[in-house]
Formats: structure tokens, sequence, C-alpha cells
């Protein structure tokens, strides 16, 4: 130890020493003593409060940073419950917006208390007194900032989603149906993973309100929202256009858009008791303005908090009644609507109505309200149901379908009155068939589906898709025939009755609304009369065609189909698809410049006495008859006859061609006119006389083709007298 060393260690114990003196040294003057000395003496004077303001210093520099971090979304995001709804902000319009600049309207004052609430939440997070499912009051000042939507209200009717016309200034700015809007009342996120879009309940909620079934808006009101379409659709197999229904004629939508709304936005009051449980706030449930002020106009409560959701679409094609009636009138329409479907028969494919392909719902033309005021139902109220009119078919279409309703439905029960005799008397038969007998239970089956047909048929009302109804009441009728067949009975005929001939397309619709049949067809290559099939020979349409929906026709037959039915007629009237034949065989065809005659046999002998009408025309065939009546040598005859016929008929072809050519190079116009004109007339008379078949008439064919070569004669005559110049 040194001489300082020890000096200090004897101050320092001097100093400690009791009683001791201070040392003529110490008074000296020293200024860095004097000040630890200080130091010394005031840390030991104030310590207590340095002790106790640190935590304070720490507490406050805390809160301080945690207020500046509460104003970043991470914060919101570090507790669990914001997590969803952190994410829909995160992929939203506004991801670029704190989320305290929209949740606490804009001011100094306001977000300083801002932070004492974001801090309050963290002190209810830490203590576990939180909600389980947050909630916050947007104003619409935090909407409607310079920065952000001011000029929203500005912009006028702008185009929304699916081309929904819509305007913010009058459902801001005004009281809609007496009630105040909100920026929110639209703008929420009553959808967890939509942050602060349109959600389009809140609209229902407000224009669909009160809606009935029979009370949608009118076309004038819906085009509020949405434009009238103006391009031609094609619903089923039918092509419309809306302005043509909505706008010429003034339909309403829900014509054809039936069952667009589902729910009736009712409030229940349990729902109340989530928020309130004071008196004097529930007496208020009954006040419906009230309740809106408080809850949208002052707290922005968003309407599905209250409400019950209303849902507005349109839908594609399904089971009339299906969606509101059929979920209290069970079954009661069920029928009708499988009918006017097209299903619900048996043994026929689906064959929708027109009318249910276009969408055309129950009320576009059950139109006429009748009221039932207690009894026949029994209610101690009254009831009103809609009977169908033809009213609505006129409005529709046009005044040439008044009536045609009345002769659907008069027919319809004509038809069912004529089967039912048919279906006992099959009924009765399979009662005395014996059960061994094979074809028992096939007729049983045939049976069975006839008349789950027929009953479909009289509880559901055919007039909703006569398409579909004779189809079936057709498939009936044919089931009841081949049990007849089966079980070895004639079953009773039908006639002529038009349901199961096919004939209603002509007798119910076309010749009322002005569409003709066709006069002639073209079939497998051979020329029919088509109308006269239906007007003179009573043909039914289905005899021929396979009937589906309306304009869905197809042949079900073939040639030999037709012969089948042409060759069972007694007599066989031969002459009603071989007129040209005919004609010349009884010598009635008109030929110019030819005296006709009948053949001379035509009045002992028909045509089936030289055709066998169960083999097909040939000339062998008919050279086997000539055998059968006049002998060996006969068929030879008639060969000589065609041989000759057809040598002289080419013989006469050809002059054609070479007088042809010399009238290309004639210059004169009127010989040229004069010459081509009997050229024409050799050529048509020699093209019927293939047609006609010169045997049927050996000596009037031979007659035709000299007609035919003088004419040509007469022709050349004319371009050698006037030659090339």
């Amino acid at each position: 130890m040194n001489d300082n060393e020890q000096h200090n260690q004897d101050s320092d114990d001097h100093e400690d020493s009791p009683g001791s003196q201070p040392s003529a040294d110490l008074g000296k003057s020293d200024p860095s003593s004097a000040a630890g000395g200080r130091w010394s003496a005031n840390w030991r004077r104030y310590r207590k409060y340095w002790l106790l303001m640190a935590p304070v210093a720490i507490v406050v520099f805390g809160f301080v940073g945690l207020g500046v971090y509460s104003g970043s979304p991470s914060f919101c995001n570090s507790c669990h419950i914001m997590k969803p709804y952190y994410k829909a902000w995160s992929t939203s319009n506004h991801s670029f917006v704190a989320c305290v600049d929209c949740h606490y309207p804009p001011g100094t004052r306001n977000v300083l208390y801002a932070k004492f609430q974001n801090i309050s939440q963290v002190v209810k997070y830490v203590t576990r007194t939180y909600g389980s499912k947050p909630y916050a009051e947007i104003e619409d000042a935090a909407c409607l900032r310079s920065e952000c939507h001011a000029t929203r209200l500005l912009r006028g009717r702008v185009t929304f989603k699916r081309g929904i016309i819509f305007d913010h200034r009058p459902h801001v700015e005004e009281r809609r149906r007496g009630r105040q809007l909100r920026c929110t009342s639209c703008h929420s996120q009553i959808v967890v993973g939509n942050h602060m879009e349109v959600t389009e309940d809140t609209c229902f909620l407000c224009h669909f309100k009160g809606v009935g079934p029979r009370k949608e808006l009118p076309i004038g009101k819906c085009t509020l929202c949405h434009q009238m379409p103006a391009k031609t659709i094609r619903v089923g197999i039918v092509e419309m256009n809306h302005k043509d229904f909505a706008g010429t004629m003034g339909l309403g939508c829900q014509n054809c858009h039936q069952d667009v709304i589902e729910g009736k936005g009712r409030v229940p009051k349990e729902r109340c008791f989530d928020c309130h449980n004071q008196p004097e706030k529930l007496a208020f449930f009954e006040d419906m303005p009230h309740l809106h002020d408080q809850h949208v106009a002052k707290g922005n409560i968003e309407c599905r908090r209250c409400h019950e959701p209303i849902l507005h679409a349109v839908k594609p094609a399904t089971l009339p009644l299906e969606v509101n009636c059929a979920s209290c009138h069970q079954g009661m329409h069920r029928g009708n609507s499988l009918l006017y479907a097209g299903t619900g028969g048996k043994g026929v494919p689906s064959m929708p109505s027109p009318m249910f392909l276009a969408q055309v719902d129950c009320v576009a033309c059950h139109i006429i309200p009748v009221e039932h005021r207690g009894q026949p139902l029994g209610l101690p109220f009254s009831e009103t149901t809609f009977e169908a009119s033809e009213a609505a078919c006129v409005s529709c279409h046009d005044s040439r379908y008044k009536g045609m309703k009345k002769k659907w439905g008069q027919t319809i029960k004509r038809a069912l009155q004529q089967f039912k005799p048919k279906l006992k008397q099959a009924e009765k038969r399979l009662t005395d068939v014996s059960l061994t007998n094979t074809n028992y239970r096939t007729a049983v089956r045939l049976h069975d589906e006839a008349k789950y047909n027929f009953q479909f048929l009289t509880e559901s009302n055919g007039v909703h898709n006569i398409y579909y109804a004779s189809r079936l009441l057709q498939r009936a009728n044919d089931n009841l025939n081949r049990v007849g067949e089966l079980l070895n009975y004639t079953a009773l005929p039908m006639g002529r009755n038009s349901l199961v001939n096919g004939g209603y397309c002509t007798t119910l619709c076309h010749q009322q609304v002005g569409a003709k049949l066709l006069k002639t067809v073209v079939f497998d290559g051979t020329k029919l009369a088509h109308e006269k099939h239906f007007t003179q020979f009573k043909v039914g349409c289905a005899n021929c065609h396979e009937l589906g929906q309306h304009k869905s026709i197809s042949m079900k037959i073939d040639k030999p189909g037709c012969l089948n039915c042409h060759h069972s007629l007694a007599p066989p009237r031969c002459e009603s698809c071989h007129g040209a034949q005919a004609r010349f065989y009884f010598g009635t065809v008109k030929i110019s410049g030819v005296k006709p005659a009948a053949n001379v046999m035509a009045k002992q002998v028909s045509c089936t006495g030289c055709h066998n009408l169960e083999e097909k025309h040939s000339l062998e065939q008919v050279a086997a008859s000539c055998r059968a009546c006049h002998g060996e040598g006969y068929d030879s005859i008639l060969t000589s006859w065609q041989t000759s016929l057809d040598d002289f008929a080419q013989k006469v072809q050809a002059r054609i061609k070479e007088v042809q050519k010399d009238l290309v190079r004639t210059k004169d116009s009127s010989a040229k006119a004069k010459a081509r004109g009997l050229l024409s007339r050799a050529r048509k008379d020699l093209a019927r006389l293939a047609s006609a078949k010169g045997l049927h008439n050996p000596d009037l064919a031979e007659a035709v083709v000299q007609s035919a070569e003088k004419r040509v004669d007469q022709a050349a005559k004319f371009i050698k007298n006037y030659p090339p110049r």
C-alpha cells in the first residue's frame, strides 16, 4: 500500500469513526468532491420517489407505444377473434385503408377516443371479458370524407353486378319507404369473408318486404333496377322478345317469372332479446318507424340482425307450385304440375308443354279470383282461389285463340268418357280369364298401365298439356288393344277420336289459327296427297306420324307400312295413289291431239285382276296374271308390247335432241318460239306416258307417242324454213 492509498484509507476510517473530528485538509476547496457528495445526498433523500416514477414512466411510454401500434391493422389481427375479419379486409377493396380510418369518425378528439377504445379492447382480451362476435358502428362521415367517397353521391345511376341499375343519392339522402338508410345498410359484412361489400339481401328486404306471390311489382317497377332485355331469346322451343310482351302488351313480369321471391323478411320478436331485456324498449316492437330510426338511422345496425332474409332470383323451369303453394297444400295440384311439366304418366317419354318450356307459370292463366266463404270448405274465414280464363290466352296470343281452351276441355272429357267402357271391358275379361293363361301376366301389366294413365288424366285436367295427354291416351288405347289380342277378344274401338288418332293438331288448333295442311308431300320418292289423307280419307295424324310435343313430329311408318293400309281397303282404291295409271287404263286422261279410249279389259277387269297386292308390282308378276287368265304365250305378248313402246319412245326422245341442237342455231325468234313450244309439249306427253306405265293401255300409249313424234316433226319444219343466217 503506498502513501496515498494509506491516506485515503485513514481518511475513510476517520470519517466513519464515531466522534472523530474533521481533518484540517477537508477544509480545502475540492469541487469534484463536493458535487459527488451532493448527488449522493440527493439520491438518499429522493430515491423513494425515483423508484415510484420509474414504473409510471414505463407504463406511460408503453401506453403511448401501444396507442400508436393500435392504429395498425396488424394490431387487430393479434386477437384471434378478429382473424376472419382481418382476412376479409386484407382481400377487399379497402385493404389499403387502416381499420381505424373507417371504424371511427374523423377528427382529433375522436382519434384519441379511438386509442382509448383500442386499449380497452386489449384489457378485455387479457381479462377474457370480450365477446365472441365483435361489432362496430361505422358512421357515414367515415365513408364520405373528401379523400374517400365524397363524390359517390354525385355519380348518378350506375350499373351494379348483373346489369342492376342503382343510384346512391335517393337511397342515402332521402327516406326510403319512411326509413333512413346508412352506407352500412347495404355495404356490410353480414357474410363472413365479404368485407364491406354490397349485400343484396338488404336490397331485397326493402324492395320485397310484404310482397306476395300475386303482388309482385309491375314491369314499371322492375325496370327501376333491371333493364328490359333487348335481344330475342330462345326459351325451350319458343323465340321471344321481352319488349313484345312486357312492353307492347304490358304484361307483368310475374306472368312468366314466378316464385322469384322467397321469404317474408319478418322480424321474430325473440331476436330482440339478443340485445335487449328492458320492458320499456321491448314495448316498441310494433312501432316500425321508431325501431328503424333507432337501429338504422342512429345505431347503424345491419338489417339482417333483425330481419329474416328474403331471396330474389329468376330460376330455371321447375315443377309449378313446388316452391310456395306445395309447402302448405301438399299434393293438391301435384297431378296438374306433373302433366304441365310433361311427366307423371307411364310408357311415354317426357313431353313438357310449350308453355312450360317458355317458363309460363300457373298465375299467367289462372287470373279470375273466386272467393269461397265458409261453406263448402268448412272454413271460419274466406278463401280466394284463381280460375283459368281464355282471356289469358288472348292477352298473350290474339283473338284467334278465343274458344280454344273450351274446345280442348270438351274434347278431352269426351275422349275419357269414350275410353272408360273400353277399360271396364278389359277389367271384366281379366276376371274371367284363367290365371294359368300364359298371356295373363302381360295382359295385367298392360291393363294396369292403361288404367294408371286414364286416372292420371282424369284427375290432372289434360288441358294443362294436351300433347302429353293425347300421347298417354294413345298409349292406353294401344295397351287395351293389345290386351284384346292376348285374351282373344275384340277391344272396343275408339273411332275417330281426335286425341287417339292424332287429329287434334288440326281440329283443335291449326284450323282455328289459320294453319293449313300441306296439300301434297313427297315420302320415300312418292308424291302423296297429304291433305286428302285427313280430310277425305279420314286418316288421323297418329296413323303415320309419331307425335311429340309441339312441332316435334316424325314418321313412324315406312313405304311397306303405307301399303299395309292401302292394300287392306275393301274394295281397294288404287286410283287414290296411282291416279296416272288409272286414268290411262280407264281412258279418262286428257292429252291434246289424242282421243283417249279405255283399255278393252277395263270394263271387266279391275286393277287387282292383274296386280297381286300381296306382292311387289313388277312385269313378271303381271305376266303371271296374264297366263292365269289367257294361257301360255300371253306373257310373251306383254313383253313384246313393252319392248315396242320403249323403242318407239326412245326414238322420239332421240329425235327431240336432234331438233334441239338445230333450234339453238336458229336466229329467227318467232320460229324459235314455236319450235320450242312443240318440243316442250312432246316431252311432257312422253313424261306422262312414262309415269302412267304404257302397258295399262298399249293402244292409247302408242297414240301418245305418235302425237309426240308429230310435234317434233312440226318443230323441225319450222327450223328448216328459217335456217341459220
